[in-house]
């Protein structure tokens, strides 16, 4: 199985992109969404990162993407603190008030910067079909940083999946599959040969 089942699909985020475009993208240019978890056990969201990230963050907004910023329930309250403070009509930061615009921001981006500590943001990011940029965290040394570092090396070495960012956002040619709809269609083989 490449990645986790996750419920995010290409056509979804087809049929959605049209709207959350006209809701979060103001010129209709281009968009990135950078989508951050938190400390986990394997990486760590210390000053040194948190400032990295802030300033991943205001150079793409200086090359002219719009950046859809969506922190999850892991995220510490340090890490949207320091978001909260940049100002600037092309970053959109959700504050955790009012509904979550994460699918909103999956269907308008047109490339992702994601943070290394979720493998289900990872995914369902490359379900969109477009560029998925890797950002690097403080590593904690632990088998747990085994496992996402072997996921990570897979998804850019072994399947060409992603990209680490290095400061610049590309295209690049990829295939994703559909996981969830390969893995229902052997089950429902199974069941069939069992019967």
């Amino acid at each position: 199985m490449v990645g986790v089942p996750h419920q995010i699909t290409k056509p979804l985020l087809q049929k959605t992109r049209p709207a959350a475009r006209a809701r979060w993208v103001k010129d209709q240019g281009r968009a990135i969404a950078v989508l951050i978890g938190g400390s986990n056990g394997a990486y760590e969201y210390d000053r040194e990162t948190i400032t990295r990230l802030v300033h991943a963050i205001r150079q793409l907004a200086a090359e002219g993407w719009t950046v859809l910023v969506s922190t999850s329930r892991r995220s510490e309250p340090t890490i949207l603190h320091h978001l909260l403070e940049l100002k600037d009509d092309r970053i959109v930061i959700w504050d955790r008030s009012g509904e979550n615009p994460y699918r909103d921001f999956l269907a308008a981006a047109d490339a992702f910067l994601v943070a290394k500590d979720s493998i289900t943001m990872n995914c369902e990011a490359l379900a969109s079909g477009r560029p998925v940029f890797s950002f690097d965290l403080t590593r904690i040394q632990s088998d747990k940083l085994q496992k996402f570092e072997r996921f990570h090396d897979d998804m850019m070495n072994g399947l060409g999946l992603t990209r680490p960012f290095e400061g610049k956002i590309y295209e690049y040619p990829f295939e994703y599959p559909n996981e969830s709809l390969r893995i229902a269609k052997i089950v429902k083989e199974e069941i069939q040969q069992a019967r």
